[in-house]
């Protein structure tokens, strides 16, 4: 499940902060990290067999073995944060 770059769940911490740049203009700070980031970053280990199994299968020609392990924890953890993101938005009265 690839993200779309659609809905990232808003910010995980928001905070409201204004300033003045150098030039007086108004300007916001960043909200920081999106939901899916943090579920992103919280998501669980794969277990063993199946990161085996991912690694096998998924291997691209000339991608190293630690090439690959990156790419599929990357996935892994991006899966991981769209359905968590999906369960949210059902609790929340969502689709």
């Amino acid at each position: 499940m690839a993200h779309d770059g659609g809905d990232d769940g808003g910010p995980a911490f928001p905070i409201e902060r204004t300033g003045l740049d150098q030039g007086g203009r108004i300007v916001q700070q960043s909200p920081g990290m999106s939901m899916r980031d943090y579920f992103m970053a919280h998501a669980p280990g794969l277990p063993a067999r199946i990161h085996e199994q991912f690694m096998t299968a998924t291997k691209r020609s000339g991608e190293t073995d630690l090439q690959v392990y990156a790419r599929v924890i990357a996935e892994w953890r991006g899966w991981y944060a769209d359905a968590m993101l999906v369960e949210r938005s059902k609790s929340r009265g969502g689709k």
